[in-house]
């Protein structure tokens, strides 16, 4: 089986971890790109951001990485929270943990250290 099915088989463990990190639902989709690494993304957040919800068209959960780690059987993310401003322009910043890890053997996630 790709990885790719192994991870979108297996997402639910990090849609509930990283919902009960931000205290609302969150559903993720899981897609590939055309060199093979897998991205992990939410939907739009940007309804949850309180008083900055002015300033954000998009807010989502997202990771980058996405790559299998050589000679292990974890896959690496780096999680993060990018934005678009409604008046153009975008940002992100690293969320939640310093590291994500996907094992692909014991289809288990594996976090880093929490951010704060």
């Amino acid at each position: 089986m790709k990885n790719l099915e192994i991870v979108k088989e297996n997402i639910q463990g990090l849609e509930l971890a990283v919902s009960s990190r931000l205290g609302i639902e969150v559903k993720l989709n899981v897609s590939e790109d055309r060199k093979g690494n897998i991205t992990i993304k939410s939907e739009n957040l940007a309804k949850y951001t309180g008083i900055c919800q002015s300033l954000y068209s998009e807010f989502v959960f997202t990771t980058w990485g996405g790559t299998l780690i050589e000679g292990s059987p974890k896959i690496w993310f780096n999680p993060k929270f990018s934005f678009e401003y409604k008046d153009g322009g975008s940002n992100g910043t690293n969320a939640l943990w310093t590291g994500l890890y996907f094992d692909i053997e014991t289809k288990e996630w594996e976090f880093g250290r929490e951010l704060r």
